[in-house]
This record gives C-alpha cells, structure tokens and sequence, in this order.
C-alpha cells in the first residue's frame, strides 16, 4: 500500500511539472503507462532507441515490393514511424499490419492527409482543401471533419494525421500552400484548425500543425530549394505566430518544423528545422510546447542544400522525429556514433524515444490489433462520411457579387458555358436562345480564359452573367475589371466534382449562401465578405 501511495505521489507531481502536457499526452497518463513505456524501454539497444525517432517512408504501390522494404528497414533501422507514399487505402492497411507483425515495437503510422485521406489514398472520399474550409462559418463542421477523419484513419491503420496547415498565407504567390491553407486573418486560421484538429484527438489520432514557424510568405518551394522569409520579426509574430499558440495553448499534440531560412530569426542562411534557436528555443522556451515535434520531410531539398546527411543536425535543433533523414545510412551512422560518444546526444536520444513510447501508448498501440481488411472501402466511403463532404463544399461557396438580386437563378431561364474555348462563346452568348442568364465557370485564370470572358460580356446583349471561379480565388485578380462587369460572382474555390455541384446548387438557390473569403483577391473581394440570399 506504501509503494502504492509513494506511485501515485509521483504521478501527481510529474502532472504538475508537465501542466501543458498536451491532452492527448496528459489523459494517457497512469502508473501503467510509465511502466510500459519503461520496459520497452530498457529492453532496446541503442540502434534501437535511434529507430523509434526515425519515419521511415515506403512506397505503397506494389505490397511485395513494400514488405521486402519494411524488412530490410527494420532489420537495418529498426524505425519507430512510418508512412506510405500514393498507393489504395487497401495497401496502405496492408503495410501497416505487416510493419507491425515484423517489428518487435509497435509503429506508429502517420498520413499526410490534409485534405483526408484521398490526398494519399484516391480511392477515398475527398473533402475540401483548407481555403475551402476556411470560408465554412458554420465551424462545428471542422470538428465533425476531425471526428471523421479520426475514424477514417483508423480504417487504414494510421496514428498521427500531419494536419492542420496553420500557415497564414499572406503572399497570394505562393506556391507550395495557396490552397492549403486556411487563409490569411490569423484569428481564423487558429479556430479552423484547433477545431478540426479536436475532432481528430477526440478520436484517439494524433494532430500535427504545421509547418513552423509559418510558410505562408514564400514564393519558392521547400521541396525544391530552401524559401526565404523576408518578413520582420513583427510581422512573424503578429501574423505567423498566432495559429500555433492558440494550438499549443488549447493543450493539442504535435508541430511539425519547416524547412525556411529565416532571417529575422536569425537562421543565418540554415533551414529553421537546423536552428535550435526556432525549432526548441522558439517552440518549445517561447511558446512553452511540451509535445512532440516532427521536422517536415528531410529529403526535401530545402532540408539539405548541401546535399549533407542531415539526421543528428535536426535532432540537435530539437526535433523528437526525424522524417525521412537524408542519406539515411550516414544519418542513422551519425547518430549511433554521437549517442555512444557524446552524453548530450545520448540524454536527447533516450528523451525522445521515451516521448515516442508515450505517444504510442496514448494512440493505443500498447494494445497494437490489425486492421480488418474486409469491407474496408465500404465502411471509409460510408453515407455519412460522402454527406459529410457535401455539407462542407455547399457550406464554403462564397457569392461575393449580386448585383440586382441576380441571384438565385431559375435553372428553366440560363445557360452554362466553361471558359477557355472561345470559338463559340459570342454564338452563345447572343444567339436565338431565351435564357436570360448565363453562367460562366472559370477553371483557371490565363489569356484565353480573359478573351472568353470579355467576347461573352460584349456580346451577351442583355443577358446576365453569373462567373462562377472553381480555382484559387487569388486568380481573380488577373480578371478583376471583367468580374466588375458581370452581374454576379461565385467563389468556389475548387474544380472537383464535389465543388461544381454545390456551386451551381448555390446559384439555383437549393442551398444557401453561406460562405465568407478566406483570403482577400484585389479588386473582387475582401477576407470576410460574402453576400447572402434566400
């Protein structure tokens, strides 16, 4: 009974020095959860203990060519994460049950799965992008997406979701998160994600925000090179910053550190992954987050540019998982050598897969059971989950222009025409029909897309003209003079299927208007407005 009280003293106490243990962490926490993580633990050699901070990759298109991969990874590296690259769900369940038969630790699975899992996974529904999302005002409907997504993932076998993006985008030439992100006032960006990444913790999948300390003011890819952020250290922190606070404030579990050069966090031409000072001095001293850190994908270009191993510098800098290590022999060789060589590495080893072993525990894989294959498509595309989707795209189509009450539309009185092929647009545009409206769609901004537009304006001969843009809505800009002369205009901010139709059964008026811009397009529209109609 001593033994028992003195446990539980210590437990309290542990509590109480680790109050912004995030929830996920913190409601796992129990006397059978130190002594799990303990003896698995001490049973692991050093290359061992390096695995389990190590996300290793395979490709999820041939399964015997995966499993092969997995064995020799496992034997070699014995990791502790992994994830799959493009491939059906069914094989990514596939290769999540093997690792796991194969490796005498659990692995933890992870997906980046921003959009669901169909940005991984085709063969599953695809829900809305994050600017999309951005202009749902109904927000309880991000939570419902994270519970979803929760579900979803489990189906397939995967632990940790790396998602939401809480990059403020505030450069509209962006190129690698435009879309990605929730938009650009930082207040919305935080709600948006805290919610949705509640809803996929309710559910027992880890979330992951991402990409710290912000990428949303670049204009290169970090796959491709190393960005530069020219913005002040005002600017980061009034702009930037926000998102990630209010996460790690609203006790949620995972950052995800970019790949940037940064100047005004003087990262001194090395990428913030690299720079201890941003990836643990900012993070983790400033912001005070005691979760689990994973650097972005370390074979991106931008997480090397010197072509150099690049494992033990991220550790180093203060990452808990490395993604992926660049020339990953050399990399794992390198931390083997510094963990039995140097006590400081040694400490943050150990710290690291004992945090990993934790994470695993509260993710339930302690208790590790296989993913039942049979059925599994139909129970991830379910009624509910394709309802889902259609509530969400109907709830983000943003009217930002009606002039005249235009809309809504009688369907029996217009006509639809996709711009891009201007050969028969004044045909149409002042032919013999009766219909009295025409709906212009607008798939992408270029010089020929400008030329319909404006032969259908001039020849349209009394008849409205509704633009409906299924694009980035930044593209409206190129054509903000024509959009100032049609008489209404739709924001629907993507060309999938799922977006035209809750377009069009927007502007027919069978779903209302609820949408408000996420992000501002100069000379169209503000972040914030949008117009309702009954």
């Amino acid at each position: 009974m001593k033994k028992a009280i003195i446990s539980l003293a210590l437990m309290a106490t542990t509590i109480l020095l680790n109050a912004k243990m995030p929830a996920i962490l913190s409601q796992a926490y129990s006397p059978e959860m130190t002594q799990w993580v303990d003896s698995v633990f001490n049973k692991l050699t050093p290359e061992e203990r390096i695995g389990q901070i190590i996300n290793k990759m395979f490709e999820a298109d041939n399964i015997e060519a995966a499993k092969a991969a997995v064995d020799e990874a496992v034997a070699k590296y014995h990791f502790g994460w992994a994830y799959c690259s493009i491939g059906p769900a069914q094989h990514h369940a596939i290769i999540a049950n093997y690792a796991n038969s194969v490796s005498r630790v659990p692995v933890a699975m992870t997906l980046d799965g921003e959009w669901g899992l169909a940005m991984r996974m085709p063969d599953t529904p695809r829900f809305p992008k994050n600017m999309m999302l951005g202009a749902i005002q109904d927000e309880e409907l991000l939570y419902e997406f994270g519970k979803e997504m929760a579900r979803e993932c489990h189906e397939v076998g995967v632990n940790v979701n790396f998602a939401p993006v809480v990059d403020v985008n505030s450069n509209p030439l962006n190129p690698i998160i435009g879309l990605r992100s929730y938009g650009e006032n930082p207040d919305n960006v935080a709600a948006k994600a805290i919610l949705y990444a509640k809803g996929l913790e309710s559910g027992r999948v880890l979330s992951c925000a991402k990409h710290f300390p912000g990428h949303g003011d670049t204009d290169t890819d970090s796959h491709k090179t190393l960005p530069t952020v020219n913005r002040s250290y005002e600017q980061i922190m009034a702009s930037d910053m926000p998102p990630f606070a209010a996460y790690i404030n609203q006790g949620l579990g995972a950052v995800m550190v970019a790949h940037l050069d940064i100047p005004a966090l003087n990262t001194a031409g090395r990428p913030t992954s690299q720079t201890r000072s941003v990836a643990h001095g900012l993070l983790r001293d400033s912001l005070g987050f005691e979760g689990i850190t994973f650097t972005d994908g370390l074979k991106m270009l931008g997480a090397h540019p010197n072509d150099e191993p690049n494992g033990l510098v991220s550790l180093l800098a203060g990452a808990d998982v490395l993604i992926n290590p660049h020339r990953l022999e050399q990399s794992f060789a390198e931390l083997v050598m510094a963990y039995n060589n140097r006590s400081d590495v040694h400490a943050m080893i150990d710290a690291a897969c004992k945090k990993t072993l934790a994470y695993k525990y509260a993710l339930g894989l302690n208790s590790y059971k296989p993913v039942n294959i049979d059925g599994m498509m139909e129970r991830i595309n379910s009624p509910y989950a394709l309802d889902l989707c259609r509530r969400m795209y109907e709830a983000a189509i943003t009217v930002v222009k009606n002039d005249n009450d235009v809309l809504p539309l009688d369907a029996d009185d217009c006509m639809t025409v996709a711009l891009g092929d201007a050969d028969n647009i004044e045909k149409i545009a002042g032919g013999n029909d009766n219909a009295g409206n025409i709906v212009a769609a607008v798939f992408d901004v270029n010089d020929e897309v400008r030329r319909a537009l404006s032969l259908l304006l001039d020849g349209a001969k009394g008849k409205k003209v509704t633009i409906v843009a299924f694009t980035i809505p930044y593209k409206l800009a190129d054509i903000a003079d024509l959009v100032a002369r049609c008489d209404a205009c739709v924001v629907a901010y993507e060309a999938v299927e799922s977006a035209q139709f809750a377009a069009m059964k927007v502007i027919s008026g069978n779903a209302p208007a609820l949408g408000r811009m996420s992000v501002s397009v100069e000379g169209v529209a503000k972040v914030g407005e949008g117009l309702s109609f009954k």
